[in-house]
């Protein structure tokens, strides 16, 4: 039977005002991000009426998805999702299949362009498809 080590103790950081500020920062950060979030999913979550009655940041009485289904069928959001499927899914696999051979002949064979035409590839697949038609 052996004896296994003990684990030296764990030391801990100092508190520094740096460390204090960026904390503070962080956090006053993630606060300022997740209220406007927050207050769209309870507005979207209860009914119109009860927004305009208690507010917009008020804590909601009733839950519902009326408002969804509302949206998605007013808006027929279910075409509009298979419309940009018909689109997407045929752009991703040619964009998947030319961008893997581009970069099989730039990594496989060394020659004098071969970082420029892979970098040019890399920055076209980063821009969207919008600018690059105009």
């Amino acid at each position: 039977m052996s004896a296994s080590p003990a684990l030296p103790p764990k030391r801990r950081k100092p508190i520094t005002l740096g460390r204090i500020l960026l904390y503070a920062f962080v956090s006053v950060t993630a606060f300022i991000w997740i209220v406007p979030i927050a207050g769209a999913i309870f507005a979207s979550l209860r009914p119109y009426t009860e927004t305009v009655r208690d507010g917009f940041f008020s804590w909601p009485q009733t839950l519902t998805l009326d408002n969804y289904r509302g949206a998605w069928d007013q808006g027929d959001i279910a075409r509009k999702y298979w419309n940009t499927a018909v689109i997407l899914v045929p752009a991703l696999i040619f964009t998947l299949f030319f961008s893997s051979m581009v970069a099989f002949v730039c990594s496989r064979y060394s020659w004098r362009f071969n970082i420029v035409l892979l970098s040019i590839f890399t920055a076209g697949n980063l821009l969207p498809q919008q600018i690059i038609i105009q």
